[in-house]
């Protein structure tokens, strides 16, 4: 392991004590910053999203799809002629010898 470059370090008692001062708030500083990130991921509340009361408003949903629907008419399915290659495509009758229930 290397040791880190260290800056010239002024010999004034002063000057050394307020140099560690100030690292001192820094770490500090670091610290908060980082107990607060944790608690933001790892914390009670990180599963909820801001948008999350919209995931779950199925009911609504289906209530407004509902009105919708009821107020406009239903649209007939269009329909075209069968083709007789269609028509022959299709199920054969059964015979008449087979009972039909209905």
């Amino acid at each position: 392991m290397t040791a880190l470059p260290t800056p010239s370090l002024p010999d004034d008692i002063d000057a050394l004590k307020a140099l560690l001062l100030e690292k001192e708030q820094r770490i500090h500083l670091l610290e908060e910053q980082l107990r607060l990130l944790k608690h933001q991921r790892f914390g009670h509340r990180s599963e909820k999203s801001d948008r999350q009361g919209e995931l779950f408003n199925e009911a609504e949903i289906d209530e407004a799809a509902d009105a919708a629907s009821a107020e406009a008419p239903p649209s007939p399915l269009p329909t075209r002629p069968r083709s007789r290659a269609q028509a022959a495509a299709g199920r054969a009758a059964a015979g008449a010898h087979r009972a039909r229930y209905e």
